[in-house]
């Protein structure tokens, strides 16, 4: 009986310093995290996935390193980009990633998430410098879909051209692995490209004056058309035959379109014929 009483008192005893090591060392890991096995202050290439996890005689032996496998976003400004045509750009781009759980401790070598927005952003700058260096805006402008998708691929890393890959990037549907700092890419985007620079403003007030010229255009094509059928009118009304170019250089004259003495335009044309296409002007003007 004494002999069951003893062994009785150490299994209890067991149980005792059972419990108390399960109390200090089984862990819960939160949702959407991972834990990596610390030995001390030693990371060991071990990782625990969430829920209750055993880390004996935490925290003293073994504990967790956590690590969220939530999404990051990172927006990226890159100012004073200049392309070799001296156009001086600035771009904005999104990122989206999160750590890969497969490669932890790429991840904790790469600085975490300071770390890796950090290297994003240089590794973005350069590719996008290097590019500029060797591009002209102009040209660049003319072809921006494959100037926006040569961008993302540079940027994540992508070694070969993979139209598929980029397409899912641009909208965020990507898992695109960095090894180096151990996440997974989502999202690379480029949201604008904001010239600047005196080549721009060269280009701007080119495109300002072709619109102009365009619109001048428009205005001289309709002057020519109501030239052509008051030479028709004029001949109906007086019998005298004017020509359309000789009605649209007195239009143009009087509405201050051109500088030739009116003296000039006049000859040819007799008074009462003159009366008669200033009234017409004048009410085409009135009616446009």
């Amino acid at each position: 009986m004494q002999v069951l009483a003893i062994l009785g008192g150490l299994a209890f005893l067991a149980l005792g310093v059972m419990a108390i090591f399960l109390a200090f060392s089984i862990r819960d890991v939160p949702d959407a995290h991972i834990a990596v096995v610390m030995f001390g202050s030693r990371r060991l290439n071990q990782v625990k996935g969430e829920g209750f996890r055993l880390f004996p005689f935490y925290p003293w032996l073994f504990r967790g390193k956590l690590i969220g496998l939530t999404r990051r976003m990172l927006d990226v400004v890159l100012t004073d980009i200049q392309t070799r045509d001296l156009a001086r750009l600035t771009i904005n781009i999104a990122l989206e990633w999160s750590p890969d759980p497969r490669r932890a401790i790429a991840f904790l070598d790469a600085g975490e998430d300071q770390g890796v927005r950090s290297l994003l952003e240089r590794r973005a700058a350069n590719f996008v410098g290097q590019w500029a260096r060797s591009s002209e805006w102009e040209m660049a402008k003319l072809v921006a879909v494959n100037t926006h998708s040569h961008l993302v691929s540079g940027i994540a890393g992508l070694i070969a051209d993979d139209p598929a890959t980029v397409a899912k990037l641009q909208t965020g549907d990507a898992s695109h692995d960095v090894h180096d700092l151990g996440i997974v890419l989502h999202k690379v985007n480029i949201t604008s490209i904001d010239p600047r620079g005196p080549l721009v403003q060269a280009l701007e007030r080119e495109a300002a004056e072709d619109q102009t010229r365009s619109a001048e255009r428009r205005e001289t094509g309709l002057d020519i058309t109501a030239a052509a059928l008051l030479s028709s009118e004029v001949h109906r009304q007086f019998g005298l035959v004017v020509s359309t170019e000789s009605i649209l250089q007195y239009h143009q004259v009087q509405s201050g379109k051109v500088d030739k003495a009116i003296r000039d335009i006049h000859l040819g044309i007799p008074a009462e014929v003159a009366a008669f296409l200033n009234r017409a002007f004048a009410s085409r003007e009135k009616t446009s």
